[in-house]
């Protein structure tokens, strides 16, 4: 089962994906989601897409902290 935080990494990268995928044309996004990566120009939009793929990353590798070994 995954955790809050390993889940939370899995939609990040996927929103990165889906914001490549878009970029790319190969899909369309709502017109929100768009702005909001490509408000600030195209290279400026790589470089969020880029950060959403590395934290989610971080995100979903990050080492357990042990408390989940509390619940018992």
């Amino acid at each position: 089962m995954l955790t809050f935080v390993r889940s939370l990494g899995v939609l990040l990268m996927l929103a990165a994906f889906a914001s490549v995928l878009q970029a790319f044309g190969y899909i369309r996004l709502p017109p929100q989601f768009i702005v909001l990566i490509t408000r600030y120009g195209p290279e400026a939009a790589w470089v969020i897409r880029g950060g959403l793929l590395a934290l989610g990353a971080a995100l979903y590798f990050a080492p357990p902290t042990g408390d989940e070994d509390r619940r018992s």
